[in-house]
């Protein structure tokens, strides 16, 4: 099935689900996190100290 297939189909059923959100609100459930990960949807994964100005950086760069 195709990504286009799947997301009408999702729409369809789920009409009030945001599909233009690209992320999550995640809150870390341990305060001393140290390093993040980052997966583009390319298959690419970066690990990076938690520096939000390098992991704002990284995001804008896909």
């Amino acid at each position: 099935m195709s990504e286009s297939t799947f997301d009408y189909w999702r729409k369809k059923y789920h009409p009030d689900h945001r599909t233009n959100t690209k992320f999550i609100k995640i809150t870390p459930t341990v305060s001393s996190v140290s390093s993040v990960e980052v997966h583009y949807p390319n298959g690419v994964r970066i690990v990076v100290a938690r520096d939000m100005t390098l992991i704002s950086q990284l995001i804008h760069l896909y």
